[in-house]
């Protein structure tokens, strides 16, 4: 869904456009406790490729994105 929302606001809005996400998200730091929020500094995409599932598929089942460094003056305002 954020893929249509992202298309249909920047087809309307005239300039820079910044959306930030709220809400839940996997981490595989077991130090975090549940409820803790967290600014992500950087992130990452990952994506499920539904041949890699297949029996005997040489595929990879997920797409794993490189790291995607957030922009700081907006991290920060985030924080604050």
């Amino acid at each position: 869904m954020i893929d249509f929302t992202m298309r249909e606001c920047a087809e309307v809005i005239n300039g820079q456009m910044c959306i930030i996400r709220l809400g839940t998200c996997g981490t595989p730091n077991k130090d975090i406790k549940l409820g803790t929020i967290v600014v992500q500094k950087e992130s990452l995409m990952i994506s499920r490729n539904p041949n890699g599932f297949r029996k005997n598929s040489k595929e990879k089942a997920y797409n794993i994105s490189e790291l995607v460094q957030s922009n700081p003056d907006i991290t920060n305002l985030v924080i604050k």
